[in-house]
């Protein structure tokens, strides 16, 4: 499973990129263009892997740059409490 958004985050779009508010600690989260994308693939529940290739293709960039771009994202995402881990690593 993919990693889920965490029901703390409200985020809205804002011309195309999101702006993310933490409700825990009242922080807000300015996403670029593609970490936009990223974030809306997984609110749909899209895997990494799926979010990867799509974003390669419409990109037209190396597969291994986006999978490491994306990882980035999410880890950090992770960290920050932003997304919460899929069912396998809890």
């Amino acid at each position: 499973m993919p990693p889920t958004l965490s029901d703390r985050i409200v985020w809205q779009d804002v011309e195309g990129e999101l702006v993310l508010f933490d409700l825990r600690d009242e922080k807000y989260h300015g996403l670029n263009p593609i970490a936009s994308e990223i974030w809306r693939s997984i609110a749909r529940g899209e895997d990494v892997d799926a979010i990867v290739d799509t974003l390669a293709a419409c990109h037209d960039a190396p597969r291994a740059t986006v999978a490491a771009d994306v990882r980035a994202f999410v880890t950090q995402a992770l960290a920050d409490g932003l997304l919460e881990p899929d069912d396998q690593s809890r």
